[in-house]
C-alpha cells in the first residue's frame, strides 16, 4: 500500500511540474519556422529501396545464421 501511495504522489508532482512549465517550454521551443522532418511528400523510390534493403537484409542475415549453425553443429555436412 505504501508503494502505491508513494508512486502516485511522484506521478502527481511530475504532472504538476509539466503543467506549470508548458508556457516556458513553448516559448523556448518556438523557432519561428516549420520543422518538416517526418512530413510528406516522401520520395517513394528512396523509401521503397530502404524498406526492401532492411527487409531482405534482415531475412538474409537470419537465413545465413541458420545455415551457419547447421553446418557448425554438424547437422548438415558439406559435400
Amino acid at each position: 500500500m505504501t508503494f502505491v501511495l508513494a508512486r502516485s504522489s511522484v506521478l502527481m508532482t511530475r504532472s504538476l511540474r509539466v503543467a506549470n512549465n508548458k508556457s516556458v517550454i513553448g516559448s523556448v521551443r518556438n523557432m519561428g519556422h516549420d520543422h518538416k522532418v517526418f512530413e510528406p511528400p516522401y520520395n517513394k523510390a528512396v523509401l521503397s529501396l530502404l524498406a526492401s534493403v532492411v527487409f531482405f537484409g534482415g531475412c538474409g542475415s537470419m537465413c545465413y545464421g541458420v545455415v551457419h549453425q547447421q553446418y557448425k553443429q554438424g547437422f548438415w555436412k558439406k559435400q
